[in-house]
């Protein structure tokens, strides 16, 4: 809200609920369910994975290191993101899961 403007407060909180209910129709809590599963079950594999000792991916598991990713936000259109830089750790940490796993 702009610096000074006060707005009473029902006003407020109908506000609120409305803005609340129109992203809750486009699907918004339906999406963030679905990404939390999915965190959760990123966690439940490198549990797994790391035989109960980390419930994340590291390093010796073939994850880059979060303190080697780009910078977000430098005007790539993506978010900064190196789409490529994902995809490659990515395949890299299936294939490092796999023989973890058969191992």
């Amino acid at each position: 809200m702009c610096a000074g403007l006060r707005v009473p407060t029902m006003a407020a909180l109908l506000i609120k609920e409305s803005v609340n209910q129109s992203v809750d129709a486009m699907g918004f809590t339906s999406a963030l369910n679905a990404c939390f599963t999915i965190h959760q079950l990123n966690h439940a594999h490198w549990a797994e994975v790391t035989r109960g000792e980390l419930a994340r991916g590291t390093p010796e598991f073939g994850v880059p290191d979060w303190r080697d990713a780009p910078p977000l936000g430098n005007g790539t259109g993506n978010n900064g993101l190196n789409v490529h830089y994902l995809e490659a750790s990515r395949a890299e940490t299936v294939e490092r899961s796999a023989r973890v796993l058969t191992k």
